[in-house]
């Protein structure tokens, strides 16, 4: 009875498509960290001892990170608008996708290997809180992206709700910038 009120969030087969195009990325940058010189890796890398001592003691200026984060996120955030609204959509999603994968594996593995069960963790206070922020800004593009062509949706419709992420994309960079460096310097302090 209510099943055909609620309009249907699926993403025509597409949402299963890209989980599987994150977790190849994600096996992807496990494998390839499999390889490198491990020494240079840890030396020199990210999560590396110095980076650690560094984050450590390091006073960071939010207003800066802020504009940095808003230059470097915006610039991607801008491109998947536009590919948004070409044929290129699906690809350009999925490449984005297992490009995100690729680097969430490589950083899990570094850390993993560097830090032992704490390497994950380590990764958690790297991009907690502002996770809970892009990924539903992510899956809501997505979702857009899908709906753009379609007839039914109506402008304003779409519009509020590029609106929305956009909402989302942006309290993610003030929490990335503001509450995450907080946050992960408190982790570094307690337990590395």
């Amino acid at each position: 009875m209510f099943r055909n009120k609620i309009p249907s969030y699926r993403l025509g087969g597409w949402g299963e498509k890209l989980l599987l195009f994150y977790m190849a990325g994600l096996l992807l940058g496990i494998v390839l960290l499999q390889f490198p010189d491990q020494e240079f890796l840890f030396r020199y890398g990210f999560f590396s001892e110095s980076t650690i001592e560094q984050l450590r003691f390091m006073d960071v200026n939010g207003n800066g990170l802020f504009f940095y984060c808003l230059r470097k996120r915006g610039i991607i955030a801008v491109l998947l608008v536009v590919f948004a609204m070409t044929n290129l959509a699906p690809v350009i999603a999925a490449v984005f996708v297992g490009w995100v994968g690729l680097g969430t594996g490589a950083w899990i593995t570094v850390a993993s290997i560097r830090y032992g069960i704490l390497g994950p963790l380590l990764y958690l206070a790297v991009i907690m809180p502002q996770v809970l922020c892009y990924l539903p800004a992510f899956l809501f593009y997505i979702r857009w992206m899908m709906g753009y062509h379609l007839e039914q949706e109506r402008f304003f419709g779409k519009m509020a709700q590029l609106f929305m992420i956009f909402v989302l994309f942006l309290v993610g960079i003030l929490l990335e910038s503001y509450v995450n460096p907080i946050l992960l310097k408190n982790f570094i302090k307690i337990f590395l």
